[in-house]
């Protein structure tokens, strides 16, 4: 077992015995035929990263405005549907505010936007 997961394939084993089964199932399974999970794997697996040394970027400052609000970084999290089915959603917004970043909860929430508006740790959103 990895003690700190990594990659995707790290999470695996915990998230098997922490996840209900059907659950679990619904990631691996990738729309029941496990295609896009693959085609994603292939499509990943053929990019290589090469890290290169930064020179000069001492004091530089990647944050960026967005609606009239100032954010540490120039993204966010992305609305994930499906997050719901773990109730994370809260948990995703409490991490997006102390990143201070902005964080878009997904139209097919199981949670109220005022309940995550509520899980803010540091007066993020605006009620």
């Amino acid at each position: 077992m990895v003690s700190d997961p990594v990659t995707l394939d790290d999470f695996k084993p915990s998230a098997r015995r922490r996840l209900a089964r059907h659950l679990f199932g619904y990631g691996p399974a990738a729309a029941e035929t496990g295609r896009m999970w693959q085609d994603n794997r292939e499509a990943l697996d053929s990019w290589r990263l090469v890290p290169k040394a930064l020179r000069g970027v001492e004091g530089r400052l990647i944050g960026r405005g967005l609606r009239g609000k100032a954010y540490a970084a120039p993204f966010g999290i992305a609305p994930m549907g499906r997050l719901a089915l773990m109730a994370r959603n809260v948990i995703m917004a409490r991490a997006a505010a102390r990143a201070d970043i902005p964080y878009v909860l997904s139209e097919s929430s199981w949670i109220p936007v005022r309940r995550a508006v509520r899980s803010k740790p540091c007066g993020y959103f605006k009620a």
